[in-house]
């Protein structure tokens, strides 16, 4: 029987790429894991496409795909054509000296290479292998294939948002990748903690499907007990109201959040906002007859939020008991001073080999401990085939001569042959605007940034 092994002592080889199983593997390099990222300059990960700096791809577009930097931070990344004899051959070398494999595509890919548990089993009979796919391994729709923008609406997510009026709205975001990867690196650890006390390696079939139907378990469970359908009700409550975002002051449309559930709270709210008519209006005395009469109620509190400024209304209202918070921007989360405090954001600095990206700053682990405190990002994501060389000859046995006979092939290399990730066409921050994409620019957002950066090394110079 083996023993266990801290996450530090597992080695896991990456294959596929979507964003379910990068993110999973994130989460695991980000504990300790080694993490081998396996590309091929034919097909590299399609994230390294999505999201440039400042909306430019840059001379090696390939590279500065902000989705692709954010998920694959803490790993080695290596090229390897798997459409080659000799790419899975090394790819068995490489499995021989790993704990864990994953990968993301639809069924029928890795059966056409020959690659199954039993494949894989012939070179490490205690392996662990994940497989996450869109509909599962097994079951009618086991080959369709899948992506996060249609998953949500199929898994009936869409179904819940939106309004009680209008059709159903899509998630901007690929929603199911998200907590499909929490799941799958939860999966990963349950069956590296199984195989410590038998000895035995795991068969892991992830369906994002089904982790998508998960999500809307009282939903499911709603409609068995009720003869009326569930369904939208935008930012609305089945009992209480006010429950809504409401409008504050400023340039960009700012919003605060606002869920009153008691009377408590009720006179709260009407204190802060200077409501003592309506405090003692018929219409609102209880959760019954406020929630009677929503839609006047929402009118009335709008009329008022919106000559507060949020920060400023969320903290009077907190300080009243009343459960509120300012609706924050993608760009208010970089100096929100809470985040700051914690040290969340953490700023990394990238290769000269991507000069497009210099030093950015990355959302770290979503966890501290009093021992180790928060783990820390050790490196930014590898550039295509940046460790081939290393892992090649160290895990695999691959002599320098071979790797560049492998070069000559095609089969590794640095620079992508066919790539889907350059983009020759992008737009420009107003041509976004004019989309509706974005929705304000800040011109000096950088040197704010670096002025937080500047912030954040000085403390941490004075061990703060």
């Amino acid at each position: 029987m083996t023993q266990a092994l801290p996450l530090s002592d597992i080695r896991i080889i990456e294959v596929g790429n979507a964003l379910a199983v990068p993110l999973a593997t994130r989460f695991l390099a980000d504990m300790g894991a080694d993490v081998i990222k396996v590309e091929s300059l034919q097909r590299p990960e399609v994230g390294r496409g999505i999201t440039h700096p400042e909306g430019k791809p840059g001379s090696k577009s390939w590279e500065t795909g902000g989705f692709y930097q954010e998920a694959n931070r803490n790993k080695s990344g290596i090229t390897l054509n798997l459409n080659t004899e000799r790419g899975r051959t090394i790819l068995s070398r490489l499995v021989a000296h790993c704990d864990v494999v994953v990968e993301n595509y639809a069924p029928r890919v890795m059966s056409n290479w020959g690659i199954d548990y039993e494949w894989l089993r012939q070179f490490r009979d205690d392996v662990i292998y994940l497989s996450s796919s869109g509909f599962g391994q097994t079951g009618p729709w086991r080959e369709y294939r899948a992506y996060g923008m249609t998953l949500a609406p199929t898994a009936g997510l869409s179904h819940f948002t939106g309004y009680a009026d209008s059709a159903p709205v899509k998630n901007v975001i690929s929603y199911t990748d998200s907590p499909a990867a929490m799941i799958n690196a939860f999966a990963i650890m349950c069956a590296i903690e199984y195989r410590s006390a038998t000895g035995k390696g795991q068969r892991i079939d992830s369906s994002q499907y089904e982790i998508g139907v998960s999500l809307i378990a009282e939903g499911l469970i709603a409609a068995q007990v009720s003869p009326e359908s569930t369904g939208r009700s935008g930012n609305g409550h089945p009992l209480f109201a006010p429950h809504n975002v409401y409008p504050c002051s400023g340039e960009a449309g700012e919003w605060i959040a606002i869920a009153v559930s008691t009377d408590a709270e009720w006179r709260g709210l009407c204190s802060v906002l200077g409501m003592t008519d309506q405090a003692r209006d018929p219409r609102f005395l209880t959760v019954s007859t406020r929630w009677q009469n929503r839609e006047l109620l929402d009118e009335l509190v709008a009329s008022r939020t919106v000559g507060f400024e949020r920060l400023d209304l969320q903290l009077q209202l907190q300080e009243s008991g009343v459960p509120a918070g300012a609706v924050n921007d993608v760009r208010d989360l970089f100096f929100d001073p809470q985040l700051r405090a914690t040290g969340f954001f953490e700023e990394v600095v990238h290769p000269d080999s991507v000069p497009e990206f210099g030093a950015r700053f990355y959302p770290g682990a979503m966890w501290s401990t009093g021992r180790f405190g928060r783990p820390r990002l050790r490196c930014p994501a590898p550039t295509l085939g940046e460790h081939n060389e290393p892992v090649l000859r160290d895990v695999a046995g691959i002599t320098t001569a071979e790797q560049e006979r492998l070069e000559g092939e095609a089969i590794i290399g640095s620079e992508p042959t066919l790539s889907r990730a350059v983009n020759e066409r992008y737009l420009t921050i107003p041509e976004m605007m004019d989309r509706g994409m974005v929705i304000a620019s800040d011109p000096d957002y950088r040197s704010n940034l670096e002025a937080i950066a500047a912030e954040t090394r000085e403390r941490e110079s004075h061990g703060l």
